[in-house]
């Protein structure tokens, strides 16, 4: 059941408030932020071996249980893994290859309750839970203003994309459409910001202006009946 969010819109997320909520300005500066899905498993399941469809940012919020997460690195790393295991989750006992295969990753994270967690979906990735407990998690999913951050998702459909993983060609165009519109909404309201914050300056700079003739007009004033009244001494 989808629920209204603070900034207005719908959301079948777990919570009446996300990240995306928590900061709030720091949000609106996103070209691009997804509420994303949960995630519940027990020991020895998670997310096998994959890359996300588009290539953008995840960060994650870990409530319940612990699992493990291995990232490996964007580029070549990640297509040699991907097309030796996608799909797969590797657990134990591992085999020879998939030891080295999990030693080659580039980040492997213990992620407990209470953990919030980023990384990038471009890169090859799996979790593994551990423990007894059942774990649950949440994933958003955002496309941010760093400019390698944004290369790379510029990349999505691309050959540097492992192909099983693309999200179909129309879904993928709707959603870059949808990042430039936002581009755009967030350099128009810069833009009013700072003819804004300009007609602000040249009044302030009116206000000081007129504020000096006055005090000049007084002081001339002032000058003047000081004058007269040596005048009348003398």
């Amino acid at each position: 059941t989808k629920r209204r969010m603070p900034e207005g819109g719908k959301s079948s997320t777990l919570l009446k408030k996300d990240v995306k909520d928590i900061v709030d300005d720091a949000a609106q500066l996103m070209p691009m932020w997804d509420r994303g899905h949960a995630f519940v498993g027990g020991k020895f399941s998670g997310s096998s071996v994959h890359c996300d469809q588009t290539l953008w940012s995840n960060i994650g919020k870990n409530w319940a249980g612990y699992k493990i997460l291995f990232v490996w690195r964007y580029g070549e790393d990640s297509l040699r893994v991907l097309e030796q295991f996608h799909k797969e989750i590797i657990k134990p006992p591992f085999n020879e290859k998939e030891r080295k295969i999990l030693q080659s990753a580039a980040k492997v994270a213990l992620v407990g309750p209470g953990d919030v967690f980023v990384f990038s979906g471009a890169n090859a990735h799996m979790t593994l839970g551990v423990g007894r407990a059942l774990s649950l998690t949440a994933y958003e999913s955002y496309v941010n203003l760093n400019t390698r951050n944004v290369h790379v998702f510029t990349r999505s459909g691309s050959k540097e994309h492992f192909e099983d993983c693309i999200m179909e060609d129309s879904d993928l165009e709707d959603l870059k459409d949808d990042v430039v519109d936002n581009v755009e909404d967030m350099l128009t309201d810069m833009e009013r910001q700072r003819n804004g914050s300009n007609e602000g300056d040249r009044n302030d700079d009116s206000s000081r202006k007129r504020k000096r003739e006055e005090d000049i007009s007084n002081g001339d004033k002032s000058t003047e009946r000081q004058r007269e009244g040596n005048d009348q001494d003398n």
